[in-house]
């Protein structure tokens, strides 16, 4: 089960219930385990009116958080305070690879330090079910791939050093009635709504009728795809033909072109798919998916110009696959895997014209098709030949003469021309060659 592919809502709904029985347990920092369930739970702290409940369901990459009831006014739950020392973490720290979201819910009155210290996995921190929230120093420090941060509709710190090293993080959401102040992010005081930050750090509240369209990479460190995109009124997504890892995106704020979003895998590994694709029209916050397979046994196949300035590959430049895929070749365009690389000659100049010639491996040319066994090299073979000129020798009334073609810079002294082109005398007149219109 992927967790990008489950409704939140479902999702948080199903961890809270199991969270809940977390609370009634005792445990201090030990954890139970349901192995048939893949879900680990316990409590943080020894009393039972202030102890915080916690569950991860490992297989989905949720890990529940939970205070007191938000109709209890007497208690609120109390997250201790931990290190970056190894021996002080919190209990779930053994399963810290497997956490991808993060769910709070209840009334906290302490948040504590170092918490999430280095989770590279967390994607999430949804805040929105949870009340008197302290985001605390180095409360989420070191989460690079912290993409989305929710805060709660109620007053919450952002205390300094909570988010250093958060470098990938895109949106912060704000519930209209949230009292909040950022000593880290000083650019949010004062905003509410869905916060877009650039990668340098400018913060842009979305207007009225603006959503976003989000790009997530599947748990594990397969690739990288694009920050999200602001969208007004309403957005297509479709998949570029010929490049599955390319999605086409309308109707965003930025640009009046479709932008194009792109799924780059990482070294060992190939991109899969898009998971969350709309399949029509959208006109609200949708979150698309990039998933990546890691390459145990695969080929990498790449493709290059014979020669770069004579042509270029217009597509991927290397597209890993699984031992026995089929290369389909219709002349300058090969696909593979879905994916189309099509072979580009360049512009002809006033000396010289390019053409495409064939696909090759080796010495051998693909003819219709080639399956790729092993990593291979396959060369785009280009030409490039003096552009030929046609030279053309007309009388006065258009008829030609000669015409004769020659290779661009033929010195004029090579070039045949006509001898004394006659004309038919008239009744009045009779007619001398008096030479050419245009000098050679």
């Amino acid at each position: 089960m992927n967790a990008y592919s489950l409704e939140k809502g479902t999702v948080r709904n199903v961890a809270f219930a199991v969270a809940i029985l977390a609370v009634l347990a005792i445990a201090i920092s030990v954890a139970s385990t349901d192995s048939d369930a893949q879900v680990v739970n316990g409590t943080l702290g020894d009393n039972p009116n202030t102890s915080v409940g916690w569950s991860l369901d490992t297989e989905s990459g949720i890990l529940t958080i939970t205070g007191a009831s938000m109709n209890q006014n007497t208690y609120r739950g109390i997250i201790p305070n931990y290190s970056a020392d190894t021996t002080e973490r919190p209990p779930w720290e053994n399963y810290k690879d497997s956490v991808v979201y993060v769910v709070f819910e209840g009334r906290f009155s302490d948040d504590g330090r170092y918490l999430f210290y280095h989770y590279t996995n967390l994607v999430e921190a949804d805040m929105s079910g949870a009340s008197k929230v302290d985001i605390s120093r180095s409360f989420f420090e070191g989460c690079t791939n912290l993409r989305e941060l929710i805060l709660p509709d109620d007053t919450v710190r952002i205390i300094n050093n909570a988010l250093t090293g958060c470098d990938n993080l895109e949106v912060v959401k704000v519930g209209s009635n949230s009292i909040y102040y950022s000593i880290e992010m000083p650019d949010l005081k004062g905003k509410h709504g869905t916060l877009l930050i650039d990668e340098n750090g400018k913060v842009t509240q979305l207007g009225e009728g603006q959503f976003l369209v989000h790009f997530l990479v599947s748990p594990g460190v397969g690739g990288s795809v694009a920050r999200p995109i602001i969208v007004s009124g309403s957005t297509e997504v479709t998949v570029v033909s010929g490049s599955p890892n390319k999605l086409q995106v309308t109707n965003a704020v930025a640009s009046e072109e479709p932008v194009v979003v792109i799924a780059s895998a990482n070294s060992g590994y190939r991109f899969l798919r898009w998971d969350g694709v709309p399949s029509g029209a959208v006109s609200d916050e949708v979150t698309i998916t990039a998933v990546f397979q890691e390459i145990s046994s695969g080929a990498l196949v790449t493709f290059a110009p014979n020669d770069s300035d004579y042509g270029t590959i217009d597509g991927e430049t290397s597209i890993a696959v699984e031992p026995g895929t089929v290369i389909t070749v219709s002349g300058s365009a090969l696909n593979i895997g879905g994916y189309t690389v099509t072979a580009i000659p360049a512009d002809n100049t006033e000396q010289y014209e390019y053409a495409f010639g064939s696909w090759t491996v080796g010495e051998e040319t693909i003819a219709g098709s080639y399956t790729v066994q092993e990593d291979v090299d396959i060369v785009a073979n280009f030409s490039q030949t003096i552009r030929c000129y046609t030279v053309t020798f007309e009388n006065y009334d258009g008829a030609v003469i000669s015409e004769n073609s020659y290779p661009y810079n033929t010195p004029a002294s090579e070039v045949d021309v006509p001898k004394n082109p006659a004309r038919e005398p008239s009744d009045w007149y009779e007619y001398i060659f008096n030479g050419w219109d245009s000098e050679i």
